[in-house]
């Protein structure tokens, strides 16, 4: 039998035991382990750029990275040897890659598989570079001023992969051209404005074989553009006519919306035009033509431009002459229908090209004289439509080829390009630097030759010496030119080279 006092001490012990169940027991858990992280570093050679430049990821992230050559060059690989592009990476320790890139080798062959080889070299003027679905082409005249033989008028598409100038004549153009000899720039317009570039060619004809006292004379030519060629026009009067061309200009002269022609021509050995030396406006009319001709020209013609004499909003035609007597600038008003000297002394030059520069500083008109001589003719200038005439101080010497206006530096101002050196010699030995080619607009309309011409892959062309840069296009990097490595005395070329120039 339990008494009292046992009973109340197992109460007690029952109550101590419970209170030590029931007490919690706290234990402190291990620390966390930290994250793992590595440190990616890409960088990209010259000629590219990487999407990435530096991060750091968790171990075992995958990371995608991509090279992008710049135009011109073409990505070779990472400095770890692998070639994947984009590639990716685990990141399992610090890792530090380089994107590699080449410049892409630029040196082109003509390919003549499509047509005969020509049999005669190309023509320095006349040369044309325009885009036929958004594919560039290059079109030369193959010609020679003094042989009997003839060739085309030939295009060639570019094929920069293949590395290949491809002969297209007969598949590009309906029909093919013959050309004796082009003596102006290749006109390039969009004439009957259906958005595709047209050209015109004046064909001067061959100085082989004098009949009755005249050379037999050429075609002008004329082709229309499509989305995959061009076709070949004929207008009476007009493209149906040899005559004896020797230069041409274009410009809205009567402000109706459509782009006209100014040409200059000569009697033939078989034909006549008024004076045997005139002038005839090729009338534009929604891309007809019809001709108009000015029957009493007041001096012989040499070169012409389309250019604003007076204060009336429509162009008149400026007519310089083109012989080694005392020569004279003469104007004809075709919507007043008349004519009026300029400047009477001129000076004893044979003009080959008329050129007018303007911008907000004002109008300059550039005058290049042929030299067949090599007496180192000057170039002639004249800020007031012709009425002095001047001797460039800013600018000299001239081949006698085409004078090409463009923006070369990117400034927003047309630059002049002049094939420097030879003076009609035909001497390889009087070919200038490439700088002395290529004037520079200061602004005002002055010029200067750059200091400085190297190309993207920083090769220097700045004292460099070469027979034939053609102006190609303006890209971001800088301007195209193509270079011929072989021009004379090659029959006709083998090969090419685009380089893109930066001016300083």
């Amino acid at each position: 039998m339990v008494n009292a006092r046992n009973f109340l001490f197992l109460i007690l012990l029952l109550s101590s035991c419970s209170k030590e169940e029931i007490t919690p027991v706290v234990t402190t858990p291990p620390p966390a382990q930290a994250e793992v992280k590595f440190v990616l570093k890409v960088e990209a050679s010259a000629g590219g750029k990487v999407d990435i430049s530096e991060g750091t990821y968790v171990k075992g992230t995958e990371v995608t990275i991509r090279a992008t050559p710049n135009n011109f060059f073409n990505f070779s690989g990472w400095s770890n040897g692998k070639s994947d592009n984009p590639l990716k990476v685990i990141m399992d320790k610090d890792l530090s890659l380089k994107a590699e890139f080449v410049k892409q080798d630029l040196n082109l062959t003509f390919s003549y598989t499509e047509f005969s080889e020509p049999q005669l070299p190309p023509s320095p003027e006349g040369l044309g570079y325009v885009k036929i679905n958004n594919v560039p082409h290059l079109i030369i005249p193959f010609a020679d001023l003094k042989t009997t033989k003839v060739d085309y008028l030939r295009i060639f598409q570019f094929d920069e992969k293949a590395k290949k100038l491809i002969d297209k004549t007969k598949s590009t153009f309906n029909a093919v051209s013959e050309v004796g000899y082009p003596k102006s720039p290749l006109i390039m317009e969009d004439f009957n404005k259906d958005g595709f570039t047209d050209i015109f060619l004046v064909d001067h004809g061959q100085e082989n074989n004098m009949i009755n006292g005249r050379w037999e004379g050429g075609y002008l030519i004329m082709y229309y553009g499509t989305a995959t060629g061009f076709v070949k026009q004929n207008f009476p009067g007009i493209t149906d006519k040899k005559l004896f061309y020797h230069h041409a200009d274009v410009g809205d002269y009567d402000n109706d919306g459509d782009l006209d022609i100014i040409s200059q021509r000569w009697s033939s050995a078989s034909e006549r035009v008024p004076a045997d030396n005139t002038v005839s406006i090729l009338k534009n009319n929604q891309g007809k033509f019809e001709i108009i001709t000015l029957d009493k020209p007041l001096d012989s013609v040499g070169s012409v431009l389309f250019t604003n004499l007076d204060d009336d909003p429509f162009l008149e035609v400026m007519c310089a002459t083109y012989r080694n007597d005392q020569g004279s600038l003469w104007a004809w008003d075709p919507m007043a229908n008349t004519t009026s000297i300029i400047n009477n002394k001129m000076g004893p030059y044979e003009i080959h090209d008329l050129v007018q520069i303007s911008n907000a500083k004002g109008k300059r008109i550039l005058i290049f004289p042929e030299d067949y001589q090599g007496k180192k003719t000057p170039i002639l200038s004249t800020t007031d439509n012709g009425k002095t005439i001047t001797t460039s101080t800013d600018m000299f010497d001239f081949q006698g080829r085409d004078v090409i206006v463009k923006d070369f530096n990117g400034d927003g101002l047309v630059d002049v390009f002049t094939y420097y050196g030879n003076d009609g010699e035909w001497n390889a030995n009087s070919y200038g630097p490439l700088t002395k080619s290529i004037y520079l607009n200061t602004g005002n309309n002055t010029f200067a030759n750059p200091q400085e011409v190297k190309d993207i892959f920083n090769k220097d062309f700045t004292n460099f010496i070469g027979k034939l840069f053609f102006p190609l296009e303006a890209t971001p990097e800088g301007y195209k030119f193509l270079r011929f490595e072989e021009f004379w005395p090659s029959p006709f070329p083998k090969n090419a080279e685009i380089v893109i120039l930066k001016m300083k």
